[in-house]
């Protein structure tokens, strides 16, 4: 699943592992935008500003595109990710890292600006969430246990930022930007 502005306007598309079967999911107005796959692949999560909103929200729709629904309002809402079990998205709102329960809509705060957090990202077993933050100055890669605690800096770059983590499959590295 990937976004594109091929069309004129920031839409998300998903595609075979190969590059064959492009299929649009999405068709509005507003900009559909960093699409992530649920645990079982039956949804995808989303970031829009949709319905002549200034602010982004969080969306999901299955996999065939249908069924979208609106899963918050209000602050922007960034860059979703499932959970490895599919019951919480992690997801930054406005500068913070925040945890939404899928079955209840609940948000949990996990960071809090100016020791913000951004981008999060789930480690494959879900007990730790690793972010992006410039709470010492250039922009680095931190990592936390699920609910928050346990704040330890990973990555700090002698000169530019690190940017946007992704776990391993294995858990045992991290990817950066």
């Amino acid at each position: 699943a990937y976004d594109t502005d091929r069309d004129g306007n920031f839409e998300i598309y998903v595609m075979n592992a190969d590059g064959t079967n492009t299929r649009r999911l999405t068709s509005h107005a507003g900009r559909d935008l960093a699409p992530a796959w649920s645990p079982d692949g039956e949804w995808i999560v989303f970031m829009s500003d949709r319905d002549a909103r200034p602010e982004f929200d969080v969306f999901r729709m299955k996999a065939d595109g249908s069924s979208v629904e609106r899963l918050t309002s209000g602050a922007t809402h960034w860059f979703p990710q499932y959970s490895p079990d599919g019951t919480r998205i992690a997801m930054h709102v406005w500068r913070d890292v925040h945890v939404m329960d899928v079955g209840t809509r609940a948000l949990a705060r996990l960071t809090v600006d100016p020791a913000n957090g951004m981008y999060p990202t789930w480690s494959p077993d879900g007990t730790r969430i690793a972010f992006m933050s410039w709470r010492s100055g250039p922009t680095e890669i931190y990592s936390m246990n699920a609910d928050g605690t346990d704040q330890r800096l990973l990555v700090r770059m002698r000169s530019g930022s690190a940017l946007d983590p992704r776990w391993s499959p294995m858990g045992d590295r991290i990817v950066f930007v």
